[in-house]
């Protein structure tokens, strides 16, 4: 480096010092607001829902096992849903004897 390009060398915080830019959220004052309360038949309800809620746990043991099943490991896979097939009924019950058929 000669020296000519050594003495316009700035360093990042002097850079960041002379920008005029303030330390601010940038976004804290942006409304988004987007009034789509004037169309409820579109929207639908402003509930939200937890789809792993269940009260066995029986969701979340599914997703488990599946991932058991994706690195090959059969025999963790096929305890968990064991461990859970009594407690399932509908559409957790055909989940589970779809993955049992898997390791079969």
């Amino acid at each position: 480096m000669d020296k000519a390009s050594k003495d316009d060398f700035i360093d990042i915080e002097t850079l960041l010092e002379n920008s005029g830019v303030n330390d601010d959220e940038p976004y804290s004052e942006l409304d988004l607001d987007l009034g789509l309360e004037e169309f409820p038949d579109v929207v639908g309800s402003q509930e939200g829902s937890d789809v792993d809620d269940d009260e066995d746990g029986i969701g979340a043991q599914l997703d488990l096992a599946r991932a058991y099943l994706e690195i090959d490991d059969q025999a963790g896979a096929k305890e968990i849903l064991l461990s859970v097939v009594d407690n399932s009924s509908g559409a957790q019950r055909i989940e589970i004897d779809k993955l049992l058929s898997r390791l079969r």
